[in-house]
């Protein structure tokens, strides 16, 4: 092998080590979006979890208060005649 060769040779390999050093600087930059990602996502299905839990134990005050009318009603009913 020539000198010469030898030369391209290290140029190319020189020119691919830069294009290897941009390619882990972006897969690392992106790793870094993807875990940001996921923790968002974890904070939004924790709220919603939250928000649904709530409208859980609003619904079932709501049907606990309407029963009691309900009740209320037919006890009156009752008590009235």
């Amino acid at each position: 092998m020539s000198e010469e060769q030898i030369m391209k040779l290290m140029e190319k390999l020189n020119e691919m080590d830069k294009r290897n050093v941009k390619m882990e600087t972006l897969m690392q930059e992106w790793s870094s979006d993807v875990k940001d990602i996921r923790q968002l996502l974890r904070e939004y299905d924790k709220r919603i979890n939250e928000l649904e839990s709530h409208k859980d134990t609003v619904i079932g005050a709501k049907d606990v208060i309407t029963w009691l009318a309900i009740a209320g009603i037919m006890v009156w009913e009752v008590l009235a005649k």
